[in-house]
């Protein structure tokens, strides 16, 4: 059988800039995704694919929340950038990146593609405004929700691996109790995927499924999910938190529930086929210890589920080798090294046959008994809600995760979604509401805008012309992924803007935030401000040392605090539990009564010495006269304070609360690190983030950024006006 002409040709091409010692050699880029041995496995790959063609290859490691990922993505491509030749793409992306990707038919023929799983071939092949189907992406593997559990621990206490949730429940408490009555708190029944982002859509989609609770938007485009099968499966998951799941498990992802099970304090996991390789892991303390089984039936009328997960490979538009990086494609999804993934990473091949392959049932045997499960796992409605994907899966993750956490019932919950239109368009809901000093000073003037101009015009280009475009692109509809097809408007998107409760909860946490935090920083950094303007042997190294929290990049500490308030392994509830300041874990950023908080105290520890920072450089300006004369007169320190240090700092305190002020109500890294999305936390600029960048709604989220923009200009002429206040008081105070 005769090779097709473009395999001949990209050999060809291969072999010619392959033999010229590097002279004609080429530079491709690929992202790759960094759970578990994602990384590693994709640089073998690439490094051996080189070494045969005589080219180089960069790997660009990406964030491990798909969410983050394709918001990534949707940025890189929409600026036509060849930065990157070939992305890894999420399952139910190929439709919302299609217009930024290249036809692979092209260049890899149906000899190829025909070794592959049906469904995700059809999955991968968008159709183009003619109708012609394009061939996207390529399969690179699959995957679907399982359930792990400690294999050691049934046999202890004579169970059976559940095959309904109720029994998976039941069997959860019941190990749970007895292990922490031997000696082990720590010990939670099980752990999965509860945060707000899309794992909780996948979670949630197997819940209802596994009832037959029916589809979040079918094929028909119609909402089928409110129904007391859904209900009763949103109400047992309830059930769970704070019984044998704990609840920080409200903010945990696929590696935060890995890092509790694989540590040996969870009896059962849900997560996909990757942790099975990290925890039977030489260094993992389950290894060796656990079980593999299919997600739990509903019940006796149920059935076992997953849905569908997994990632392609797609080469970009605008690559500049889209040749060579369609041969490199086609090497990755190749039957060996899908065979390699599988066998050393415990990667679902995408290849039906691998799951007949005796070394790959030998590293992993729960491939061969769960294949039918992989074979039909429930898929996300991406193809039906295309580009609207990521927000209607949005709607439905804080849906479920307000269910889980307590705020609304489940009944009322699922009505409200079905009754909402599929797409979520913001538009139909719009559409239904419808002087000059003297001579002397104005010369001063003059030459002052003189000397600022040079400023104000580097100003205007670095920073006022693109706040101009966001402005401009709030009163349209454009999106991220194609900013050219803007059309105008009007004031729809601010209408909905002040109309949309969510927007209005994410001010309240920004106000609530930044009054609350601020005002813990001011008292805090005056009392510290005080103590080092002492005099003192090693006044100096203190002053250094009381920086180093502000000097730290915040996305630093707020990774290493998120860990430390852990509710399973933090050292927080270590402390508390051990001093007996608490009688059980609180799960510090899962509960919305102290997510907030606990996100503020973490703003004061870091940015407290910022503050003492500033109101140290005001008590140093200060006159010592008056100072000498109140201790020759015998007044008090706390008098000496509240009557002359007080009110002579009262213009530098006023800057330094105003700048906080500022500050604050622009917070966003913070906040993003420690708690996502999660509405209980959200500010305003995690709104505009997930506006703009999760949903790819250019239009609406520059519209957010637009109004947080007035806000804080609003404070800043506040702060002038002020400032210009408290100089007037000081000038005449000195005539």
């Amino acid at each position: 059988m005769s090779a097709p002409p473009h395999r001949l040709l990209t050999l060809l091409l291969l072999f010619v800039i392959g033999s010229g010692g590097g002279v004609w050699a080429a530079t491709l880029s690929i992202s790759c995704g960094a759970v578990g041995m994602e990384l590693n496995l994709c640089r073998q790959a690439v490094d051996a694919w080189a070494r045969q063609t005589g080219n180089q290859v960069k790997v660009v490691a990406t964030p491990n929340s798909a969410t983050e990922r394709f918001a990534l993505y949707q940025q890189i491509l929409a600026s036509h950038s060849s930065d990157i030749d070939i992305f890894q793409i999420d399952v139910v992306w190929p439709g919302m990146l299609a217009p930024h990707l290249e036809d692979l038919s092209q260049y890899i023929g149906t000899d190829v593609t025909k070794q592959y799983f049906p469904s995700l071939v059809a999955n991968n092949s968008v159709p183009d405004n003619n109708g012609k189907a394009r061939l996207v992406a390529i399969p690179w593997f699959t995957n679907a929700g399982v359930l792990y559990y400690r294999k050691d621990l049934l046999e202890k206490y004579h169970a059976q691996p559940p095959t309904t949730w109720q029994q998976l429940t039941d069997i959860a408490r019941s190990i749970q109790q007895a292990e922490r009555e031997a000696g082990n708190p720590r010990m939670v029944g099980f752990v999965f995927q509860a945060k707000g982002y899309e794992g909780l859509t996948c979670d949630a989609l197997e819940w209802i499924d596994s009832f037959g609770g029916g589809a979040l938007v079918d094929a028909e485009g119609r909402v089928t999910i409110d129904n007391p099968r859904a209900v009763t499966a949103l109400k047992l998951a309830k059930s769970w938190i704070g019984d044998i799941a704990p609840r920080g498990v409200l903010n945990y992802d696929e590696e935060q529930s890995r890092g509790v099970f694989q540590s040996g304090n969870a009896v059962f996991m849900r997560n996909w086929p990757y942790a099975w390789a990290l925890g039977n892991a030489e260094d993992s303390p389950v290894r060796g210890r656990i079980g593999v089984v299919a997600v739990p039936a509903g019940g006796p009328d149920g059935h076992p589920s997953g849905v569908l997960g997994g990632w392609q490979l797609a080469v970009s538009r605008y690559s500049k080798h889209p040749e060579l990086a369609a041969d490199l494609v086609r090497h990755l999804t190749s039957y060996a090294e899908q065979k390699h993934r599988a066998v050393n990473g415990s990667y679902n091949p995408a290849i039906p046959a691998l799951y007949r392959d005796p070394d790959v049932l030998a590293a992993v045997p729960f491939f061969g008994t769960l294949y039918p499960t992989f074979a039909r796992a429930v898929a996300r409605p991406s193809r039906i809600t295309g580009a609207r994907y990521a927000r209607v899966s949005a709607e439905f993750y804080y849906t479920v995760h307000d269910v889980l956490s307590g705020k609304v019932e489940a009944a009322p919950a699922l009505a409200a979604a079905a009754q909402a239109d599929p797409a979520f368009t913001r538009r139909a809901m719009v559409n239904d509401m419808r002087t000059h000093g003297s001579r002397l000073m104005r010369q001063r003037e003059r030459y002052a805008w003189l000397f600022l101009l040079p400023m104000l015009l580097v100003l205007a280009l670095v920073a006022g012309w693109p706040l101009l475009k966001t402005i401009a692109y709030g009163f349209t509809n454009a999106s991220l992924i194609d900013p050219a097809s803007a059309r105008f408007i009007g004031f729809d998107n601010f209408t909905y803007l002040l109309l949309d409760s969510n927007w209005w909860s994410a001010v309240w946490n920004t106000v609530v935030f930044a009054i609350v935090s601020v005002s813990l920083e001011t008292v805090l950094g005056m009392a510290i401000a005080l103590a080092l303007n002492a005099q003192f042997a090693g006044r100096g190294a203190l002053r250094a040392a009381v920086l180093i929290p502000w000097a730290i990049p915040t996305v630093v500490p707020a990774q290493m605090w998120s860990w430390m308030f852990n509710d399973v392994f933090g050292v927080i509830n270590h402390m508390l539990l051990a001093t007996g300041l608490i009688a059980q874990p609180v799960a510090w950023l899962a509960s919305p009564d102290t997510a907030l908080l606990s996100i503020i105290l973490v703003d004061v520890w870091k940015t407290t010495p910022f503050m003492a920072l500033l109101l140290l450089a005001g008590l140093q300006m200060l006159p010592r006269e008056c100072f000498e004369s109140a201790r020759v007169d015998g007044v008090p320190p706390l008098k000496v304070f509240y009557h002359i240090s007080l009110p002579l700092m009262r213009p530098a305190l006023t800057v330094a609360i105003i700048f906080r002020l500022l500050d604050a109500l622009r917070m966003f890294d913070l906040v993003y690190v420690m708690s996502g999305n999660s509405r209980d936390t959200m500010s305003m600029s995690v709104y505009a983030r997930q506006q703009l960048v999760d949903f790819g709604d250019l239009g609406f989220g520059s519209a957010a950024a637009t109004l947080i923009f007035a806000i804080i200009a609003l404070f800043s002429v506040v702060y002038l006006t002020l400032m210009h206040y408290s100089g007037t008081r000081l000038e005449g105070g000195a005539e």
